[in-house]
């Protein structure tokens, strides 16, 4: 004889694990995915071939990670139709619930900026003295990047924080901290910088010709929640509401140390920092193209050198500025 079904026993039974539509829209817009979706639909509006999930090799583990949002974009530079200077756009997305303070100050030198300007490929170096090939001159100075390029203008800011409550979230007092999200975020804006650097660099296939062919990158932080600035100087009180900060990081390799520069803009305002970015890209190849024997000399005398190079390391050194 089988026991009969207590007519109860729904009671007992644990609640749907069903995620409803209400809840689903919830942890969308409190997520970054719809935020990247949007920034990869706009990059495409402007002419990129943007990727999302976009893999780099994380430099400390060896391991594949995902970058948010990887772009690219070409235009001629130079008497050769094969002359090209491509931007590289490198994109991570946060929608951040409290806000993320960048704590400025002027440059000390803006020069000193240009240097955190990432470019590889050739050339990147010249020698502007006619007839002359003792001293080079690496290519930011020589377009004299500072001039033009926004890095080496406005304010910097190489501290930020945000905001969460002690006790985690159990008591009323908030405390000012680096998260360790947002931390991470940086770090991966930083290490894919320098991964797509090292791959153009690496992936060289040298021919009988060779034209110009530059990639100028561009990290990028987007975040959807607010962007405060503290100014040195100023009291804690003082902050005001900005939709564009520049962030300077140091990175330490290898016994050496670089810095990286990062754009964190506010999403409303990304569309201005693209315009920013084509005025730029358009005076370099004014001046690429302007001082077109110059380079192309310079492409010659590398490309002579690299095909004679008998190892990778040689071929790298000979193209380093």
């Amino acid at each position: 004889m089988h026991a009969s079904k207590s007519p109860d026993r729904h009671l007992d039974m644990p609640r749907s694990q069903s995620i409803t539509r209400e809840e689903m829209r919830d942890a969308l817009s409190r997520s970054g995915y719809l935020l990247e979706t949007r920034v990869d639909t706009l990059l495409k509006r402007r002419g990129f071939f943007a990727e999302p999930n976009t893999a780099y090799e994380d430099p400390e583990t060896g391991k594949s990670r995902e970058l948010d949002v990887h772009a690219i974009s070409a235009m001629n530079c130079g008497r050769d139709r094969f002359d090209f200077l491509f931007r590289i756009l490198i994109i991570e997305c946060v929608n951040n619930p409290q806000p993320l303070v960048f704590f400025t100050k002027p440059p000390v030198a803006p020069v000193l900026h240009r240097d955190a300007i990432a470019l590889s490929g050739l050339p990147l170096k010249v020698w502007p003295e006619k007839g002359k090939w003792t001293q080079s001159v690496d290519l930011h100075r020589y377009l004299k990047m500072e001039e033009w390029h926004h890095y080496c203008r406005g304010r910097t800011a190489s501290q930020y924080c945000s905001f969460t409550r002690k006790g985690g979230g159990q008591s009323s007092d908030w405390m000012a901290l680096h998260e360790g999200s947002h931390f991470d975020t940086i770090k991966k804006l930083c290490d894919a910088t320098h991964y797509f650097q090292e791959e153009h660099a690496h992936s060289w296939v040298w021919g009988v010709h060779e034209p110009v062919n530059l990639q100028i990158y561009y990290p990028i932080l987007v975040v959807q929640g607010e962007l405060l600035e503290l100014r040195s100087g100023r009291p804690a009180g003082a902050v005001s509401s900005v939709g564009h900060v520049q962030y300077r990081q140091a990175v330490s390799a290898r016994g050496s140390q670089r810095y990286h520069q990062i754009d964190v803009v506010q999403e409303r305002v990304l569309p201005k920092l693209l315009r920013q970015l084509d005025k730029e890209r358009d005076e370099m190849c004014r001046l690429l193209t302007r001082r077109r024997s110059v380079v192309a000399m310079a492409v010659e005398r590398i490309a002579a050198r690299a095909r004679r190079a008998r190892s990778a390391e040689s071929v790298q050194k000979i193209m380093e500025p």
